[in-house]
């Protein structure tokens, strides 16, 4: 790991915010899991550029998003299509990408979020992790991944 100005010790209360305020859901961190198989699970991410080049990403199972799409549309989970689903996963990124800019203290852009959905999940180049969270949501498991780009 690299030294970054980055609190990390903030990510678990940003992802309770978003989680909680946004959206409504109890999440709560918890204990590397089992991986979920990269064929059920949607990718988000948001990379930060200026002084710090970081990629915040975002790997959570289909149900789980499904749920989390439905919540942020006040709707029932099998009424969500992908689109929708993709859509909202990039506003969460989008938002904990905001969120974690805000905290670096020089100037720093934000890139549009990117998802890919179950099935293709995106290849990073070998970078240095930050750090790696985990947390759970209905009996489900997310994960967040922070690398520094050089």
């Amino acid at each position: 790991m690299q030294d970054t100005e980055l609190q990390l010790e903030s990510v678990e209360n940003l992802v309770n915010d978003i989680w909680g305020k946004f959206l409504g859901m109890e999440i709560h961190g918890s204990v590397q899991p089992e991986a979920a198989p990269f064929s059920d699970s949607y990718f988000a991410w948001v990379r930060i550029v200026g002084h710090e080049n970081i990629t915040i990403i975002l790997k959570c199972p289909e149900s789980l998003a499904r749920w989390t799409t439905a919540a942020m549309y006040e709707d029932k989970p099998e009424q969500m299509d992908n689109g929708q689903i993709q859509d909202c996963l990039k506003e969460i990124v989008n938002i904990l990408g905001g969120n974690v800019k805000g905290m670096l203290t020089k100037y720093h852009l934000l890139s549009i979020p990117f998802v890919s959905g179950p099935g293709r999940g995106p290849q990073f180049p070998p970078e240095d992790y930050l750090g790696q969270f985990y947390f759970q949501s209905l009996g489900q498991s997310l994960q967040l991944t922070f690398l520094k780009v050089a």
